[in-house]
């Protein structure tokens, strides 16, 4: 049982990890649409739009590194955490796969960028894909060292 859920845990790192990558092929406008529609409805329920267009841009640019970014990538982290820790593969071997898959997960979003439209790649946005991809495993092995 142990050992099927971590498949499950696998199954759902890859989909969040097929999803990072489609949306980075997405164009700017396709972003810049989404951020609009979401700032606006919270312009609107929590602000009685009372946002100025300049606040509202700085508000998606923050969402857009903080959910886009470091959000997707931290639940990526924790699910190919958990399937390596369910599978019960040799520790040092996990390690080593979760360290490496998200060098090449974060690397690979923003050079795919290079490609879509009005988009570019960004040494910054690999760092907080990096550093949200980590995280579970930075927590746990705290936590493991109690």
């Amino acid at each position: 049982m142990q050992r099927k859920r971590g498949f499950i845990y696998f199954g759902i790192a890859i989909l969040l990890a097929g999803f990072i990558l489609f949306t980075s092929t997405n164009p700017e406008s396709a972003h810049s649409e989404a951020g609009g529609r979401i700032i606006g409805w919270i312009n609107a329920v929590f602000f009685g739009n009372g946002l100025t267009q300049a606040e509202q841009t700085a508000i998606v640019g923050a969402g857009a590194k903080l959910f886009g970014h470091f959000s997707l990538f931290l639940l990526d982290g924790l699910f190919f955490y958990l399937g390596f820790k369910e599978t019960a593969l040799r520790k040092r071997t996990s390690i080593a796969f979760l360290l490496l898959i998200g060098v090449v997960l974060s690397c690979f979003g923003e050079v795919i960028q290079i490609f879509a439209d009005q988009r570019t790649p960004a040494f910054a946005d690999v760092l907080i894909d990096y550093s949200g991809y980590l995280l579970p495993l930075l927590f746990a092995t705290f936590k493991n060292a109690e």
